[in-house]
């Protein structure tokens, strides 16, 4: 019934070879450049971790969007075609869960029977799909948004506490590569939060800094020191609590209205 995993060193933490297929997939998320490379990185990563086919999803809002709007996807097409055509988000089991809970879970269609018809009906229709064993990682937001990533395999096998554990940091790293390459459905509460607390200057120097601008060239522009822009730099990514430019630079490319005008 089940498809063997390998485990040589128990269950209670990441073996060698768990180890060295996350490094490899780290990297090669990390080299990740825009969506294709993304999506080609991660269908790598979830075979070599035994699965087949995976959803990454990202700030959904209800359990509808969260499945037929992936950010990144390689499910079933017929399974994203006939989700919000039949309604079963309504029914579904997994995103209940998902939004239920954070906690990570692994779902197995032949283990679960449901005494209401649609509900059962809707696991009925994964199983004719071939859709087995799902390991699933859910992200909460603080502004209620959900993200996500679901790996899917077509044949029933045990998901090992090593392979679940390797399956969160892929998502934990795929989740953040999506944002940070824009592909993300839009900004949180807390963001937009910290976008209004930008000064004038602050949000003239993140424009420039999403249309490339070095430093001494947005200092050139704006009448201002290299050091005053290496501040005031400094300061937008406190305030938007990241590390890199490159993330406030997503930030202001996906606040959708959010930030500031200039005068």
């Amino acid at each position: 019934m089940y498809r063997p995993v390998r485990l040589a060193a128990g269950e209670d933490h990441l073996d060698t070879e768990i180890l060295q297929i996350l490094v490899a997939v780290s990297d090669a998320i990390h080299a990740a450049t825009d969506r294709e490379q993304l999506l080609q990185a991660l269908s790598s990563g979830i075979r070599s971790l035994g699965f087949d086919s995976f959803h990454l999803s990202s700030r959904k809002h209800d359990r509808n969007s969260l499945v037929v709007e992936p950010t990144l996807a390689t499910f079933p097409e017929a399974f994203l075609k006939d989700y919000e055509h039949l309604g079963w988000a309504e029914v579904d089991p997994i995103t209940e869960r998902v939004f239920a809970s954070s906690e990570r879970f692994v779902w197995n269609t032949l283990e679960h029977g449901y005494p209401e018809v649609r509900k059962q009906s809707f696991v009925d229709f994964m199983r004719s799909l071939g859709m087995a064993t799902w390991m699933v990682s859910p992200k909460h937001h603080p502004d209620g948004a959900v993200s996500g990533v679901a790996m899917l395999s077509f044949e029933p096998h045990l998901v090992r506490r090593s392979h679940q554990l390797a399956a969160a940091i892929v998502t934990d790293a795929s989740l953040a590569k999506a944002e940070m390459l824009g592909l993300s459905s839009g900004i949180s509460a807390d963001e937009a939060i910290a976008l209004r607390l930008l000064s004038t200057l602050q949000v003239e120097i993140l424009k420039w800094m999403a249309e490339g601008k070095s430093n001494p060239v947005i200092a050139t522009i704006t009448g201002n020191s290299e050091r005053a822009i290496r501040y005031h730099v400094s300061e937008i990514l406190r305030k938007f609590g990241v590390a890199t430019r490159q993330q406030a630079i997503v930030i202001y490319r996906t606040s959708k209205g959010s930030i500031p005008q200039l005068p």
